[in-house]
């Protein structure tokens, strides 16, 4: 009977064998990386068996991987905050090739960068109507036209498609103080370039703020007080590596015809 006892009725005070223990781990180290993936990169979800499998026994080699790749600590220059802010929140629908990979929801940061993030918001709803090109001011249907692995993703080139092109929602001499071009100025004070998915204004100079734009791909703390940082990726930041993926460059990081990247609605 003792030994009966033994087998169906182990004792509850015992210890956890070694086999139940490590079970238990792996749960944890498993769990761990889907909440990691769900809030840094969901289109890695498929990948968390597989990854755990190639680093068994180094989980913690892993997870620091990852944290310098998606949560670098970067430290900020004199003068420039941190980036953070109220809202409201817009949203990007991206093709490429004619292929949807699906929303890039972005926060923008209004409380920070008015006019910016004003700007951006006008464009993606096309309510400000034409522009001095004569064209929308408005986002659907423009291409990111530079793309370059480990830094950005650049568009809102709605007049000519190419980086040379673009405007505002803003007129000369108005309130914002916007020059003849509608170019209007940086908000101070800068916001840091500290981590992937950040959304800044893409100028050829100090106060020469237009429509284009870009999302940081990791911290660009050198971009830190020339480029105003006025939102960041709240909802689909995986789409940004399918972009990649999907998308064959030029030696310039302009993407080829067949594998266009494109605003489809916004």
């Amino acid at each position: 009977f003792e030994k009966l006892r033994e087998k169906y009725c182990p004792d509850k005070g015992e210890a956890s064998s070694p086999k139940k223990a490590e079970q238990s781990q792996q749960k944890s180290h498993r769990e761990r990386l889907v909440e990691f993936y769900k809030k840094h990169n969901p289109s890695k979800m498929t990948s968390v068996d597989k990854t755990l499998v190639t680093f068994k026994g180094r989980e913690d080699q892993l997870f620091k991987k990852l944290e310098q790749k998606y949560c670098p600590a970067t430290p900020l220059a004199p003068g420039v905050l941190p980036p953070g802010g109220s809202g409201p929140s817009c949203y990007l629908s991206i093709t490429v090739g004619g292929e949807l990979l699906g929303k890039i929801v972005v926060k923008l940061y209004a409380d920070k960068a008015p006019l910016a993030a004003e700007n951006f918001r006008a464009l993606c709803t096309g309510e400000k109507g034409r522009g001095r090109s004569g064209k929308p001011l408005h986002f659907k249907g423009c291409v990111f036209h530079r793309i370059v692995p480990n830094f950005v993703i650049q568009g809102g080139d709605f007049t000519k498609g190419n980086g040379t092109g673009g405007e505002s929602i803003y007129g000369p001499g108005g309130p914002e103080g916007a020059d003849m071009w509608g170019k209007f100025p940086d908000e101070r004070p800068f916001l840091g370039h500290t981590k992937r998915g950040l959304l800044s204004m893409a100028n050829n100079g100090p106060n020469a703020n237009g429509s284009q734009f870009f999302f940081t791909l990791k911290a660009a703390p050198f971009l830190d007080g020339k480029h105003v940082v006025f939102g960041e990726v709240e909802e689909g930041i995986g789409i940004l590596d399918k972009i990649l993926e999907g998308a064959k460059l030029d030696k310039a990081g302009k993407p080829s015809g067949e594998t266009k990247v494109v605003i489809e609605d916004c």
